[in-house]
Order: C-alpha cells, then sequence, then structure tokens
C-alpha cells in the first residue's frame, strides 16, 4: 500500500512573497498555469505547494495535504480499520 505526499497546501498573508522563498531556498518552480491574485503554486517535479492568501478571519496557517497511492479503495479500508475514529473526504 504504497502512498506519497505529492501536495501540500498553506495559508499565508505574504503568499507572493512566500513563493519567491520556496523558489529560493528550494529550488521550487512556479506554475506555469500559476493565478497571482488567488495563490502560488511551486513544485520541485515532485511536491506541489499551494500557498493561498489570508482571507480576514481565516488563520495563516498549514491547511491540508494530498497523497497519491496505488489503489485508494485498499487504502481508505486499510486505514478505517486501523484508526476507525479518522473522518476522511473523498
Amino acid at each position: 500500500m504504497p502512498a506519497e505526499i505529492r501536495h501540500l497546501a498553506i495559508v499565508s498573508e505574504k503568499y507572493a512573497l512566500a513563493g519567491k522563498f520556496y523558489e529560493a531556498m528550494f529550488g521550487m518552480l512556479t506554475s506555469m498555469h500559476a493565478r497571482p491574485g488567488r495563490a502560488v503554486s511551486v513544485s520541485d517535479g515532485y511536491l506541489g505547494l499551494n500557498i493561498n492568501p489570508r482571507a480576514i478571519g481565516r488563520p495563516a496557517r498549514f491547511d491540508h495535504f494530498g497523497v497519491q497511492v496505488d489503489d485508494a479503495e485498499r487504502t481508505f479500508d486499510h486505514i478505517g480499520r486501523t484508526y476507525p475514529t479518522v473522518t476522511w473526504l473523498k
């Protein structure tokens, strides 16, 4: 049941500046499909990072992550048995 984290999202007041930080520090590249007024997306070719602007009343924080698995139903079944109190979003 191999699983890989492929996507992370964070919320930041200075999301454009944060995108430049990840480019400079980790060599990530801005997406060709960037929507600078709505978010900044950078990637190292393996992991994608969305940096979303902080809206009024929304905290700046880690927001969510996405994983890639070989067999989603088998993975949900296994994790459901192992961690029965976890709620999943599909």
